[in-house]
C-alpha cells in the first residue's frame, strides 16, 4: 500500500515538472520517474516521462534506452517520442561528422 502511493506520488511529481519544462525541473522529474522506478523498474509512466524529460535536457542516448525498455513499443506517445530522440541522435551525428570533417579533412 505504501510502496503504490509513493509511486503515485514519484509519477505526479515526475509529470509536473516535466510540464514546468526549466532546466532544474526538467532534472527533478528525471529523479522522480527514476525513483518510481526504483519501486517499479517497469513501470510505463515512469520510463516514457524520464525519457521526455532527458530527451528535453538533450540526453539523447539515454531517453532512446527508456524508449527501448518501455513494455508498450506500440504506444503512440512512445513511438512520437522515439521518432524525436531518432531524428535528435541523427542531427548530432550529423553536427559531429561536419565538425570533425572539416578538423581533419
Amino acid at each position: 500500500e505504501i510502496s503504490s502511493v509513493k509511486l503515485s506520488l514519484f509519477l505526479n511529481k515526475s509529470q509536473a515538472n516535466l510540464k514546468l519544462a526549466t532546466e532544474i525541473s526538467l532534472k527533478r522529474a528525471e529523479e522522480a520517474a527514476t525513483s518510481a522506478l526504483e519501486i517499479d523498474g517497469m513501470n510505463s509512466k515512469a520510463l516514457y516521462r524520464r525519457a521526455a524529460a532527458r530527451e528535453k535536457s538533450g540526453k539523447y542516448a539515454e531517453a532512446k534506452a527508456d524508449l527501448k525498455a518501455h513494455p508498450d513499443q506500440e504506444d503512440t506517445a512512445v513511438i512520437a517520442l522515439t521518432k524525436r530522440v531518432d531524428a535528435q541522435i541523427a542531427r548530432q551525428a550529423k553536427k559531429e561528422k561536419q565538425l570533425y570533417g572539416n578538423m581533419f579533412g
